[in-house]
């Protein structure tokens, strides 16, 4: 853990909460102003205070922190909770832990992978009983906090939903898919802020000037790739035999009927090596000699039963990259190619998984291990396993087999085209956007929102984020990337109600920028929470309705939307519904979605199989998002699955609202698991349909 790193988020509208990380990043603060105690000026004070300390190494000792601050608040007539981490050693074991000291109802979680958050305090009151600046100087509590490998923490203001974490939507692999957007899900209002901990700095990044000449192509999403990433640019640099060396980013290779990403490719002057990376863990059984693809066991030992998941086999997936090599690569270096060796490395990043390679006399291995084409190694040894597989072909002196001009054809493969200038003829008249207006609460890690305009009227400019799809190829990557543009195209046709206009799109090399009609101003969500009238939630929910049951009636191909949620549902001051974000839907044979796209779904609302990336949804898939929005309209709180998926859950809901009781069973089928039980979205509308 020497490379520790706190690492901070708030919500955007953040005015009572405030984050502070000393300068050796070995302290972190987190402050939340007492509702109804003037809460932005208790930031405004403690963020003074702390921004005027010393800059020194030496860390803030919490009594004088909170006494400080108590005098200061209560001066100011104004109240604060507070919790102080701090990185400590234990002098005794060498052990690693954070310290936290805390007053108030700060939250504390800790996660580990397969279970759910384990809160360390039982303090969910909104209220809390003690705070800084109150009239008698407040007690703080102290808990030690063991920094390991399998597990990481959460510290919180009351800004996220306490029982929501508890329930299992908070989670490591939630967090891996997306830290942001998986807080920003769990917000009971946009005032919020947490520290998440320990975060690794090897897997972060890199920033130096000479390790980004080493790396092509844009960073990965995946932490364990970002370790293989920098630990080969970092060794590039200090071995004298990998001078001159690329590492390739997720490079795709492009074939015929197919195409396929490799984690990393190492173009160096001893050879190429195809990197495949897994960042498992937990202990892992390779069935080495195996034909059969799955031949990979994910086994975890952590719970009170081991759990043995099976997994494609990754070398199967390295060889057939290197069978595309010579179709693929020999077109850029023509007959200079030949001459370069090159391997498969499976490379395990897990610091404590302990990993077996099984031959087929059924004899286990330790790593590395080569076998074949194919070496299997972790991080430590992946350069020293790379270096030995090279003397074989090399000699011991590691004559080099490439250079540096022929390392240079090869990556320019997978370098993005340089941006052509915007023609004002690419435009349609009357359109412009300026990128210095954009939207944040619009935006996202996939794409950028920015205000623009069509003559007099107002538009959004949805501007998408480079990655690993445009690498591929750009007519290829405009058909998954702006998936929306022939759909909306397709239902502004026909006039479906509910669905954006769609006025141009351009592409200026790798940015591609979709002009929209703008989203109405309120969300489901908030409107639900302003307490509407019954007729009202009748009203859009038969709107909603509405608008699904005409896109249900697209054929050839289906119009599958897999993003019909709160924060995609938008209304206007006259009540009109309006569904925004049709980037994620699917639509014929467009159903690959970038990490960051699959980030934006709502795990609440989103069938299992929209969740799972390697599923084929159907049009059920909205029928069952609408069904749990339904409930969400009904009841005005985020839908209880367990409680609905009861025999009686819906009818209960309906009968404790007032609404009729008589389409019960319809919705409770509506979120059934099997998508094939699911009824059609035509009978969920002809049953709102009646309701008034």
């Amino acid at each position: 853990m020497s490379n520790f790193l706190f690492k901070k988020y708030e919500g955007p509208r953040n005015h009572g909460d405030f984050v502070w990380t000393h300068p050796n990043n070995k302290q972190s603060i987190l402050i939340d102003g007492v509702s109804g105690a003037l809460p932005e000026k208790a930031i405004e004070v403690c963020k003074h205070w702390l921004n005027n300390q010393p800059s020194t190494q030496r860390m803030l000792r919490p009594e004088l922190v909170f006494g400080e601050l108590h005098e200061l608040l209560k001066q100011h007539q104004t109240q604060a909770v507070i919790c102080l981490a701090s990185h400590q050693t234990q002098p005794t074991t060498g052990a690693e832990m954070i310290v936290a000291h805390v007053i108030g109802n700060i939250r504390i979680y800790q996660l580990q992978r397969f279970q759910k958050p384990q809160s360390l305090r039982k303090m969910d009151r909104t209220q809390p009983l003690e705070a800084l600046g109150q009239e008698v100087k407040p007690q703080w509590s102290r808990y030690e906090l063991p920094l390991t490998y399998d597990r990481k923490y959460l510290i919180a203001s009351d800004g996220l939903s306490h029982n929501r974490i508890l329930a299992g939507e908070l989670s490591i692999e939630a967090l891996e898919a997306g830290v942001r957007s998986t807080l920003h899900n769990l917000r009971e209002d946009d005032d919020w802020s947490a520290i998440l901990f320990p975060i690794d700095l090897q897997t972060n990044e890199v920033t130096d000037d000479k390790l980004l000449d080493v790396l092509v192509g844009d960073p990965s999403s995946d932490r364990a790739e970002q370790a293989v990433h920098n630990a080969l640019a970092r060794r590039i640099l200090e071995e004298p035999s990998l001078k001159g060396a690329k590492v390739i980013r997720n490079p795709f290779f492009r074939g015929a009927r197919s195409t396929r990403e490799v984690d990393t490719l190492l173009v160096s002057p001893l050879g190429l090596f195809f990197i495949e990376v897994k960042g498992h863990e937990g202990d892992v059984e390779l069935y080495v000699d195996s034909n059969n693809r799955n031949s990979m066991y994910l086994i975890d030992n952590r719970g009170l039963t081991p759990k043995r998941i099976v997994e494609a086999n990754p070398l199967i997936k390295g060889l057939e990259a290197i069978r595309n090599y010579q179709s693929v690569l020999a077109q850029v270096a023509s007959e200079l190619i030949p001459d370069a060796r090159k391997t498969v490395v499976l490379c395990f990043t897990s610091s404590f998984g302990h990993v077996k390679c099984i031959d087929g006399n059924g004899a286990a291995h330790d790593v590395p291990f080569n076998h074949g084409e194919a070496i299997i190694c972790n991080l430590n040894t992946l350069v020293d396993s790379i270096k030995h597989r090279a003397e074989t072909w090399a000699g011991k002196r590691l004559k080099p087999k490439l250079t540096p001009q022929q390392i240079d054809a090869i990556c320019q493969r997978f370098q993005p085209p340089k941006d052509e200038p915007i023609v004002s003829a690419s435009l349609l008249p009357g359109l412009t956007y300026d990128e210095s207006k954009l939207l944040t609460q619009e935006s996202s890690d996939y794409f950028k929102v920015y205000l623009g305009s069509h003559y007099n009227d107002d538009v959004w400019a949805k501007k998408y984020i480079s990655d690993s799809f445009k690498r591929l190829d750009y007519g290829a990557s405009q058909s998954r990337i702006a998936r929306e543009i022939p759909v909306l195209q397709r239902l502004g046709r026909h006039r479906v109600p509910g669905v954006p206009y769609y006025y141009w799109h351009y592409t200026s090399g790798a940015d591609l920028v979709v002009f929209l009609e703008p989203g109405h101003p309120l969300n489901l969500l908030d409107w639900v929470h302003s307490k509407p009238s019954r007729q009202q939630r009748i009203n859009v929910i038969q709107q909603v309705a509405s608008t699904l049951q005409q896109i249900s009636m697209f054929e050839d191909p289906q119009i599958v939307l897999r993003s019909v949620n709160p924060k995609n549902i938008r209304l206007d001051d006259k009540l009109n519904v309006q569904l925004i974000n049709f980037e994620l839907i699917q639509s014929d044979d467009i159903k690959t979605l970038p990490i960051t796209a699959r980030s934006q779904f709502d795990r609440v609302y989103q069938a299992e199989e929209v969740l799972d990336a390697t599923a084929i949804a159907n049009r059920s898939a909205d029928v069952y998002s609408f069904a749990l929005v339904c409930a969400l309209i009904v009841s005005g709180d985020q839908p209880n699955k367990a409680y609905l998926r009861q025999p009686r859950g819906f009818r209960e809901l309906f009968k404790a609202h007032r609404f009729p009781e008589s389409g019960a069973e319809l919705f409770l089928n509506a979120i059934n698991p099997n998508p094939k039980l699911r009824p059609t979205m035509q009978l969920l509308h002809d049953e709102v349909m009646t309701w008034n």
